[in-house]
């Protein structure tokens, strides 16, 4: 799943490009913290098991709408950032890296 944020509006996009940010308010809800203009990520929404493991069953309870499943958003990759092509860049594993562990390279 992608996540997309542009201007302050965040979106989560599925891989054939539907728009399912209204059926998670909580990870849109995290992705406003993302301090950046813009930013297109790649990763996986993933439900989260009482162990504290990512759960294919909690994942699919999730998608089909139950309420109280515990979501995680996995972040791998950072495609673009405020406009630039991280694709191709020396820095994209730097930028992936960072964005991970919570903090943006200046």
């Amino acid at each position: 799943m992608s996540a997309r944020i542009e201007r302050a509006r965040e979106q989560l996009l599925t891989r054939t490009g539907l728009d399912w940010s209204d059926k998670y308010p909580t990870v849109i809800a995290a992705l406003a913290n993302v301090r950046a203009n813009s930013v297109y990520l790649d990763g996986e929404l993933c439900g989260i098991g009482d162990d504290g493991l990512p759960s294919f069953s909690q994942t699919q309870a999730a998608s089909d709408g139950s309420r109280g499943m515990r979501l995680v958003y996995y972040v791998f990759d950072l495609l673009h950032l405020d406009g630039g092509d991280t694709a191709r860049s020396r820095q994209r594993l730097k930028c992936s890296s960072a964005f991970a562990a919570g903090r943006l390279p200046p």
